[in-house]
């Protein structure tokens, strides 16, 4: 387990999440429902109460509560009010506020595993999609996905430009192959993870093998070879984790690095 003095000599400027004062309401609420102020199902403040702590309009305050209601985060009930939801209950649209929140608070015992898991997910989202849409794009040319892969390559000294590029290259392939369902949960994976990126100042550096993995990848699908396209994501994540694990404060970054080699 790592002290929290192994990290303090390398932080990371998180970019602010709190452009207007609804994000700053939101970003408040977050920080308090992680540190458990408020238990589950326990009834949060009234609306009255929060405005004047926080020295906003209830419009404001009443967008903030619908956002967190939207991750399922709080819950209004009958006679009740609104309460806060257990944390196995939230949705992935606070992915990127929890990161913040534990980073600000330098819960690392918490942040280390959680930034492991999300690469993990995503790594094995990507590889059931992949496995699936081979049979469907067998005997297609995937033209629109090899436009994306260049525009994307050619973004790639941006992480902000670069991201939703690189987005469009999944995204054409999940069209092509019809999957519409997966299609939605990609979606929302991809918003959250390209809102967690640029949350660190510093961009990643894009894996050389970025042209000829995808390349290679699009023509395993166009044959239908689905083994031969989960390999290649395969390769190229093995690549692209520890670039973007380099986003983070160094010390963070070797205890990530460290979780993601372990079996």
């Amino acid at each position: 387990m790592q002290s929290r003095g192994e990290f303090c000599s390398a932080k990371v400027k998180v970019k602010t999440m709190n452009d207007t004062l609804v994000d700053d309401v939101v970003v408040r609420l977050v920080d308090r429902l992680i540190a458990a102020q408020w238990r589950e199902n326990e009834r949060i403040p009234t609306e009255r109460r929060l405005t004047e702590e926080f020295g906003v309009s209830r419009a404001t305050l009443r967008s903030a509560i619908d956002r967190l209601s939207g991750w399922n985060m709080l819950v209004s009930r009958q006679g009740s009010g609104t309460v806060a939801v257990p944390r196995s209950h939230w949705r992935v649209g606070v992915f990127p506020y929890l990161v913040s929140s534990l980073i600000r608070s330098e819960k690392w015992d918490e942040l280390v595993p959680l930034l492991v898991d999300a690469l993990g997910m995503r790594r094995g989202l990507v590889m059931d999609f992949i496995m699936r849409a081979a049979p469907r794009t067998k005997g297609k040319k995937l033209n629109t996905a090899r436009a994306a892969c260049d525009a994307a390559w050619e973004l790639r000294h941006s992480a902000q430009r670069f991201l939703p590029a690189d987005d469009r290259y999944h995204t054409s392939i999940l069209e092509e192959a019809g999957l519409a369902a997966t299609h939605m949960l990609i979606n929302e994976i991809e918003v959250t993870y390209e809102h967690v990126i640029t949350l660190f100042a510093g961009d990643f550096v894009v894996p050389e093998n970025y042209l000829a993995v995808h390349y290679e990848i699009l023509d395993a699908l166009e044959v239908g070879d689905g083994e031969r396209a989960r390999q290649g994501f395969q390769d190229y994540y093995t690549a692209l984790d520890p670039s973007l694990v380099t986003a983070l404060p160094s010390g963070l970054a070797q205890a990530v690095l460290r979780a993601l080699s372990e079996p």
